[in-house]
């Protein structure tokens, strides 16, 4: 073994964090490096059974009395715990966590912080608006002093590049997990009474549920019947609000349904019973999830902001998420043109292809061995 790098996984709660790790270890063929995880938990479970990982168990949760306790551990234990393993480079899995010490590169997984408009959506005198400052503040200040950034896409580079001057930078996009390609099934498009589309994303206001369920009142009122909408997704932020406009506009669940959160590994097999995938957020990294849509061959409505329109290209039917018009529009115009239905699911299963964790973590490890 040449090199040790650290993984700082302590911030990693997200399920696109989670998955992230799990890509870049379980698929990396490096014999040139013995790695160190230091994380919660819950990812003890990814370290089994690789012979170049090590795991660290840093018991913490997500009050903040354990903030503050992880915090303590870092500013006064972290930096002895890696002076004993003789570590090389110290890999960041979360720009936002609190880190200071060795040599280290990290990722950039969070754009909310860096986007003042969609940011404004929280007030100030909100939990949520004073976290987002904060990992700001802490994200601004890992991106000045590492050897090298990681960014998931050309749009969070130029985003973040607005507000700070980083040293080295390289683009490296998530992959996609072999499952969702796996399960793919041809489908036959074909005129019916009803067509059902599902939204997966947690509730949170950038994620706009509340037009796009105001869309599909819409539709029922133009259309009776014809349109169904199934929100997925962890509760969020706007949960109640969401909640509660559904349970006052469609009591028996006939047009829009909350199914709640769903374990990541059975979407592929919930995808089989919908006619089209529907995406209403105005701020994302990288869409991982379209990205695993686009893998398993749903057809995509989509909003019209990047970086979805950058990974999606010409492969998706677009619309404004903000305005409910134009979700009822572009679904009423395209949902049963099925030719350009097919050749939209030809083209993104075909841009898929390009994500993959293998060529993640190949570029990954080759990017932190610079350092």
């Amino acid at each position: 073994m040449n090199r040790v790098i650290a993984f700082d996984a302590t911030n990693c709660f997200s399920g696109g964090a989670i998955s992230h790790l799990n890509g870049l270890l379980s698929t990396s063929n490096n014999t040139e490096v013995f790695i160190h995880v230091f994380g919660h938990k819950k990812l003890e479970y990814l370290c089994q059974n690789l012979d170049n990982v090590s795991f660290h168990l840093v018991d913490h949760g997500r009050t903040l009395i354990s903030f503050v306790k992880l915090f303590l551990w870092k500013l006064f234990v972290f930096r002895i715990e890696l002076t004993k393993i003789n570590v090389d480079l110290v890999f960041v899995l979360d720009a936002g966590s609190f880190f200071v010490g060795k040599k280290f590169v990290v990722i950039s997984q969070d754009m909310l912080p860096f986007m003042p408009g969609e940011k404004s959506r929280y007030s100030f005198l909100t939990f949520q608006r004073y976290r987002l400052e904060l990992l700001k503040i802490l994200s601004v200040s890992n991106f000045r002093r590492a050897e090298g950034v990681i960014f998931l896409s050309d749009h969070a580079k130029r985003e973040i590049e607005k507000y700070v001057r980083i040293k080295n930078s390289i683009i490296i996009p998530h992959g996609i997990a072999p499952f969702f390609n796996n399960n793919y099934v041809q489908r036959i498009y074909e005129v019916k009474k009803s067509y059902k589309f599902i939204y997966v994303s947690h509730l949170e206001k950038y994620k706009h549920h509340t037009i796009l369920i105001n869309a599909f009142l819409e539709l029922e009122r133009r259309l009776s019947g014809v349109f169904k909408l199934d929100l997925v997704g962890a509760e969020g932020s706007v949960a109640a609000e969401i909640l509660e406009l559904i349970k006052e506009n469609d009591f028996s669940g006939k047009i829009i349904r909350y199914l709640g959160p769903v374990l990541h590994s059975d979407l592929p097999g919930l995808y089989k019973d919908y006619d089209y995938f529907i995406y209403s957020s105005t701020c994302e990294n990288l869409p991982v999830t379209v990205l695993e849509v686009m893998s398993y061959g749903l057809p995509i409505f989509c909003s019209n902001r990047s970086p979805m329109v950058d990974v999606l290209n010409d492969s998706a039917i677009y619309f404004d998420p903000e305005e409910v018009s134009s979700i009822v529009n572009a679904i009423i115009k395209f949902y049963n043109n099925f030719n350009l239905i097919q050749k939209n699911v030809v083209l993104a299963k075909q841009s898929a292809l390009d994500f993959t964790w293998r060529s993640c973590s190949d570029r990954t490890f080759e990017f932190l061995m610079n350092f």
